[in-house]
């Protein structure tokens, strides 16, 4: 799935290769497109919160939220573990910030 983002290796073309695409036309569902958005912004520290709501209209906040979410269904199993703990990550720095403000 998105080897790059965790360190794996890419095309050579400088893209990821992914298959998570692929699910998200299977699939559906606006999880999924949270979960390809998170992932795809990893290797370059996460979303950020002002493309995070243009894209989908919410805070970091609650992204992250459906995000931990996410993770605690049944859906998350899909995901390789690699990709999993990448957005545990994506959810923990979000917490850490939030809990500072």
């Amino acid at each position: 799935m998105l080897q790059r983002a965790i360190g794996g290796s890419n095309r050579g073309d400088g893209k990821a290769s992914t298959n998570v695409g692929t699910q998200l036309r299977t699939m559906g569902g606006e999880s999924w497109l949270m979960v390809d958005f998170a992932l795809r912004w990893w290797p370059f520290g996460g979303p950020r919160p002002d493309d995070i709501w243009v894209e989908f209209g919410i805070s970091m906040l609650t992204f992250a939220q459906r995000i931990d979410e996410f993770l605690k269904s049944g859906q998350a199993a899909d995901l390789s573990l690699p990709e999993r703990n990448a957005l545990r990550k994506i959810v923990a720095v979000v917490e850490r910030s939030a809990e500072r403000q």
